[in-house]
């Protein structure tokens, strides 16, 4: 699904800053919960549901996490 908004017209769309969503999708921070909600319930595009592309990008981002949770994991044990 393809809007063709800015993001700051996106973000505003779901009550957030352009910067958070550069954020996001620089890969500077993951949404939370709350927010993929709010773009569901915005867009009727469950998140689940993402192309491929996307589906790659998260798992990208979901090997990065599971890599800085192991290096805390270390650093605290």
């Amino acid at each position: 699904m393809r809007l063709n908004l800015s993001q700051d017209r996106f973000a505003k769309k779901i009550g957030l800053t352009g910067k958070t969503i550069s954020a996001y999708e620089n890969g500077r921070c993951v949404p939370p919960l709350k927010v993929l909600d709010k773009i569901t319930a915005t867009y009727g595009q469950p998140f689940l549901s993402a192309g491929v592309e996307d589906k790659d990008n998260l798992t990208r981002k979901l090997n990065l996490i599971k890599q800085y949770v192991c290096d805390l994991e270390k650093i605290i044990s």
